[in-house]
């Protein structure tokens, strides 16, 4: 059995979701970065989960999340099965487009977790050593002057009916989250462009250093989607579940969630001996949503 996942309401969260045997079917593309806005506008509207940052690159794309309402699960599934039925349509393919394993959830609560997943999803193009700026990346990406702003997104022709259900537009809105809420919007993308901006020249110094070069625009755009990275990926990497800089918050955060998944166990092994009664541990998203059980309250906040 996996390990079920802890998916309380009102929290703060950095996503990540990878294509099929790490395939460029994510690659950038005037119809594909359309399409993707287009998805993702619709399952944060549909969920109630907003969006903070994106980026999306070749073969994997991230997003900073605030679950108001504990959806984060539907929010993924509606992005994720929208995304892969258009760009499959787009090439004409019939395969996964997105990889089997589930996909990558972190956990923040701080400010300081919040704009350092901030400043690394902007900064992946560059890290990556694909382009110089996150300016230059040609995908769907949250440029600081996109953040605490909302934009018209068109429905695709491709997949989406003209006559269908589907909206013809969509609102997409990159919310500043309530952390920063002391900040007015400006200074808040004023700040959070001259992080971005330290980490490229951070990036720039260390590739004069090794002597690399990015790949470019150009090269990233003619890339085939059926292509994938030459470099091997690391088996069995870490796949952490919380993402707090502070040590005592860190632990504090992975007692909870060792906590919980003791509590669920043991109350798995009661429903599958038949009690209905049981209640499951606040948190709990599969049971609760997919079999009805009975789930804690959230706990009050501390004072």
């Amino acid at each position: 059995m996996t390990w079920p996942r802890y998916v309380p309401s009102e929290s703060y969260c950095f996503v990540t979701r990878r294509c099929a045997q790490r395939k460029f079917l994510l690659k950038p593309s005037k119809a594909g970065n359309r399409a993707f806005e287009y998805c993702l506008a619709w399952a944060a509207r549909k969920t109630g989960v907003q969006v903070l940052c994106s980026v999306v690159l070749s073969n994997h794309y991230h997003l900073g999340l605030y679950d108001p309402k504990g959806r984060v699960s539907e929010f993924m599934r509606e992005l994720n099965r929208l995304v892969a039925k258009h760009h499959n349509t787009m090439y004409r393919r019939r395969e996964n487009l997105f990889s089997s394993d589930k996909f990558s959830k972190v956990l923040l609560e701080s400010a300081l977790d919040v704009v350092r997943r901030l400043v690394y999803t902007l900064d992946n193009p560059v890290k990556a050593d694909l382009v110089d700026t996150a300016r230059h990346w040609p995908g769907v990406i949250s440029l600081p002057e996109h953040l605490a702003t909302t934009k018209t997104v068109k429905r695709p022709p491709l997949f989406f009916r003209e006559n269908g259900n589907m909206p013809k537009t969509l609102e997409l809105t990159y919310h500043k989250p309530e952390l920063f809420e002391h900040l007015d919007d400006d200074t808040y993308r004023d700040w959070v462009a001259r992080l971005v901006a330290t980490r490229e020249a951070l990036r720039r110094r260390q590739r004069e250093e090794k002597r690399r070069k990015v790949l470019g625009r150009r090269a990233v755009l003619a890339q085939h989607h059926e292509d994938s990275p030459s470099s091997d990926e690391k088996p069995f990497a870490p796949n952490p579940r919380v993402g707090i800089a502070d040590k005592c918050g860190r632990i504090k955060a992975i007692q909870r969630l060792v906590v919980f998944l003791k509590e669920y166990a043991e109350c798995l092994r009661r429903w599958r001996a038949g009690n209905r009664e049981v209640v499951f541990p606040y948190g709990t998203h599969a049971m609760r949503v997919f079999h009805g059980a009975r789930c804690a309250q959230a706990p009050p906040a501390p004072a």
